[in-house]
């Protein structure tokens, strides 16, 4: 695939679906004063350059969940297979420095998930 270079109208349309992300392509056409099918193209191309996704996520905030970073010295860090299958974990990733394991975790409230994280993961 050939280097692809961001002209002034891709970033401007960056800007604009990262303020509004449910913003139409005739109302980016409208603002940048191009057609809709120019539109169109742009974000087809931003996409398959991987410059654009779309992504769904919960607010924990509004949901009333909570949400926990918990940092693990693990002796082996392949439990994260595992682990992953759990629906209170929702990022698990290695690191380096003193913990070698960092989880996210959202749950309905803390006693809840420190009481997953003492039965079910403590171990590890």
């Amino acid at each position: 695939m050939k280097p692809f270079k961001l002209d002034e109208k891709d970033k401007e349309i960056i800007r604009l679906i990262s303020i509004n992300p449910r913003i139409t392509q005739r109302q980016l056409a409208e603002i940048l004063g191009v057609t809709q099918p120019a539109i169109s193209m742009r974000l087809s191309k931003l996409k398959s350059f991987g410059l654009l996704e779309i992504r769904v996520g919960i607010d924990p905030e509004k949901s009333k969940l909570v949400l926990a970073k918990v940092d693990i010295k693990a002796n082996d860090v392949n439990f994260l297979l595992d682990i992953a299958k759990c629906p209170y974990v929702i990022y698990g990733a290695t690191t380096t420095g003193r913990y070698n394991v960092c989880l996210l975790m959202v749950g309905e409230d803390y006693r809840t998930l420190e009481a997953i994280v003492n039965k079910h993961i403590r171990g590890f």
